[in-house]
């Protein structure tokens, strides 16, 4: 394993508006994403996935993959509703699965950072989804695990850098014990 390998559908800006979710540029978000999603099982698994298993990982990861994950969480838990530099990591074992982190808060003194992009705390909450290749993100069943802990971090990227050991060792015992 490796290392993390960002998701990156395009080399700069998208042409589309912020905030247009018309068919079209749903349908071409979805393309991008199965393109990168393919290059990157077949780099790491040495021949390209199977069609139909791309497009339900691929559906279910895009799914997994919102803030509404973590505002979820950060309601039930009842912290602030809020979710700071959302950051999504699939991982796939004999399982695929989405590590969805983010700093959330108690209170509002909890917060640093003047700028969305930048804004902080000292607690990060990582969400581990399902099997997404069992569980479809619709399903009443669908439940996350989860591990909060305190953080010294000013980026949730060097949070997940620093975990990239507990993958690591996931995928050595080909369990996901060590991430939750």
């Amino acid at each position: 394993m490796p290392n993390m390998r960002p998701l990156q559908p395009t080399l700069g800006p998208s042409r589309a508006h912020i905030g247009d979710l018309s068919e079209q540029v749903v349908e071409r978000a979805e393309e991008l994403f199965s393109d990168c999603l393919a290059r990157q099982l077949k780099q790491v698994f040495g021949r390209p996935p199977d069609p139909a298993l791309l497009a339900k990982l691929r559906e279910r990861a895009s799914a997994a993959m919102t803030v509404n994950v973590g505002m979820d969480f950060a309601l039930h838990a009842k912290l602030m509703p809020t979710f700071w530099q959302p950051f999504f990591l699939i991982s796939e074992l004999n399982e695929a699965r989405t590590a969805t982190y983010g700093f959330v808060a108690r209170r509002p003194e909890d917060v640093v950072g003047d700028r969305p992009e930048s804004k902080r705390t000292p607690y990060c909450v990582r969400l581990l989804s399902p099997n997404l290749l069992q569980t479809s993100a619709a399903s009443p069943d669908w439940e996350v695990e989860y591990s909060l802990r305190s953080v010294a971090s000013s980026s949730i990227k060097q949070v997940v850098e620093g975990d990239l050991s507990l993958v690591r060792e996931a995928i050595r015992t080909a369990g996901w014990d060590a991430l939750l």
